[in-house]
């Protein structure tokens, strides 16, 4: 079976990656408020190797996403923000680095702050 869209993910990856920053709490953090702000994040960084945990915790949600697609599981390492926004769509980012990681979540983290603060005023 090939992996089926499911509407608010673009891929089998992201899908996957969605699920271990936040339903299985692997984000180093997470900001935002999807109704008033627009927009939630979750960054991590997953580097090998994984725990024997892990492992099957990966290798479990990879098979139930798509069974066929066994390179699947290795594809989650790396520096990653997942957002998710008001309509419920997910977006996923790669990012080449942990520097591009740290500022990219900077930068995030401002707006936001900037936000929060506006409402603060209100």
């Amino acid at each position: 079976m090939t992996y089926h869209r499911l509407g608010k993910f673009d891929s089998a990856r992201d899908e996957l990656l969605y699920d271990l920053l936040v339903s299985n709490d692997w984000a180093d953090v997470h900001e935002g408020h999807t109704e008033d702000f627009g927009a939630y994040a979750w960054a991590c960084t997953i580097e090998a190797p994984l725990t024997q945990d892990e492992l099957v915790l990966v290798a479990g949600l990879a098979a139930q996403i798509d069974p066929d697609d066994t390179e699947l599981p290795n594809s989650i390492f790396g520096h990653w923000v997942v957002s998710t926004n008001s309509q419920g769509f997910v977006h996923v980012e790669k990012m080449h680095s942990k520097d591009d990681l740290d500022a990219l979540w900077t930068a995030y983290i401002a707006d936001y702050e900037r936000w929060a603060d506006s409402e603060d005023e209100e």
